[in-house]
């Protein structure tokens, strides 16, 4: 037992958000808030988020969690953060003071306490990831804590108090995109790229199915990146011969060359970066498919 192991101690859920984690061992051990056991044993909760090295080891010693499993979901000070089984862009995991939960699940949680199998009230790591947006299994839209997690007495708390009626929303690529910071990558086309690669490639392609949309549709202006990913990943999800009959088409209609300029642009930013070679790979066979 470590000196400075704590007297009660709680597991670290597989998809848990660190902080989230920390917050619950506090709770555990009799203390009101995170923010009170921080300043009792000298912590700072920022640091919980980014968690260097040497926090890393300090809450290992009080936990008994190993320091890879408590570095799993930690936001990384690169341009690059290794987040849970894939990498995002550091930019795009949000900061501690802007956390994201789904209500649905943190009541299902709390109502679960009492059974014998039962998973306490957390925060979801791939939650904080700013390009999901929803709950796969609640098919509702993630929303932000009302107050500060700082000051929270406990997760269920929260679920219970705050209004569950959130908006429906069905989106099978966030539900892709969270598996992919929780599972192994598999064997489709874009298990091939890192998860915020895969996200931004969609991204792309619902862009340009936007561009060409009818235009009184208004898709380019009322679509947000959330959104154009969505109609991407419906035709990404196919493989690559549905982004091929895709791109294809486009280039076929009148001006098809002005709809796929914005190809042309992220391909030359992104030219030689090993992360996105599957997708700059066809990218390239389209652009000889369509000189010849």
């Amino acid at each position: 037992m470590s000196p400075q192991q704590l007297p009660q101690l709680t597991p670290l859920l597989h998809d848990e958000l660190p902080i989230s984690f920390v917050a619950r061992l506090a709770w555990t051990n009799g203390f009101r808030t995170l923010g009170e056991f921080c300043r009792i044993v000298n912590l700072r909760v920022s640091d919980l988020f980014t968690l260097s090295e040497p926090m890393v080891r300090r809450i290992s010693d009080m936990s008994e969690v190993a320091p890879t499993e408590l570095a799993r979901f930690r936001k990384s000070s690169e341009p690059l953060t290794d987040f849970g089984q894939s990498t995002v862009r550091t930019k795009q995991v949000l900061p501690f003071n802007r956390i994201r939960v789904c209500l649905r699940c943190l009541t299902v949680d709390s109502l679960s306490v009492s059974s014998p199998v039962s998973t306490p009230p957390y925060i979801r790591a791939p939650w904080q990831w700013s390009l999901i947006s929803s709950c796969g299994i609640h098919k509702c839209s993630l929303t932000h804590l009302q107050h500060s997690l700082i000051d929270l007495p406990e997760f269920q708390h929260r679920s219970d108090s705050q209004d569950r009626k959130s908006p429906a929303r069905s989106n099978a690529s966030d539900d892709y995109l969270y598996r992919r910071l929780t599972e192994p990558a598999g064997s489709n086309y874009l298990d091939q790229m890192p998860a915020y690669v895969a996200a931004e490639f969609c991204i792309l392609l619902g862009r340009i199915a936007a561009n060409s949309a009818p235009k009184h549709l208004l898709w380019a202006q009322s679509h947000t990146s959330l959104r154009l990913g969505e109609s991407g990943f419906a035709i990404a999800s196919r493989g690559p011969e549905a982004i091929s009959e895709f791109l294809l088409n486009i280039a076929a209609r009148p001006n098809g060359s002005h709809y796929l300029r914005p190809i042309f642009k992220w391909a030359t930013t992104h030219n030689e970066k090993a992360h996105y070679t599957p997708a700059l790979e066809l990218l390239q066979q389209q652009a000889i498919k369509l000189s010849g």
